[in-house]
């Protein structure tokens, strides 16, 4: 599969661009006001798009701080892909700089964020059944093996979005 962005919050150059030419007499900065605003709504309408698939889902990943990478991971039961990408762009957005959330090559839904401390890295996956809390913070302690269980047990959901955008894998 190819690597596409699904969400950011880097806003193109184009964009600010296409709304000052929209709008003859617009700053600049106001341009991007508003790009910042139209990227906020396409969120929202992400989040719409895929709450049709259902499902017991997973946000695992570091997060690259001052003391160190730290893990962990967000189990998101009963939910939709929608929901779960919606609380994987929101998490990030927390911190002080931009995020991209992408399908990587393998089809993991996938965000990276940069900020002052270092750099996130989470992956969503879609988990093969409903598991209590405490089996999946025994498997997240796991030393070296969490990475592993989740390939085998959580399964990739970037074909979700890749056939409803008409991406070709």
């Amino acid at each position: 599969m190819q690597r596409r962005e699904i969400y950011s919050t880097i806003i193109p150059t184009e964009m600010v661009d296409d709304i000052m030419r929209e709008t003859p007499g617009m700053a600049s900065d106001q341009a991007y006001l508003e790009a910042s605003y139209q990227i906020e709504e396409d969120r929202s309408l992400l989040k719409d798009e895929f709450d049709d698939i259902k499902g017991h889902f997973v946000i695992y990943g570091s997060a690259g701080r001052w003391d160190g990478r730290h893990g962990g991971f967000t189990p998101l039961f009963d939910s939709t892909l929608g929901e779960a990408l919606f609380k994987l762009a929101g998490y990030l957005e927390n911190c002080d700089s931009e995020v991209t959330v992408y399908i990587d090559e393998n089809g993991d839904v996938c965000a990276r964020k940069a900020h002052h401390d270092g750099v996130n890295l989470y992956t969503l996956r879609k988990l093969d059944r409903e598991y209590d809390e405490d089996e999946l913070e025994e498997i997240a302690a796991t030393e070296g093996g969490s990475g592993k269980w989740f390939e085998k047990n959580a399964e990739p959901c970037g074909h979700h979005i890749a056939e409803r955008f008409g991406w070709e894998e």
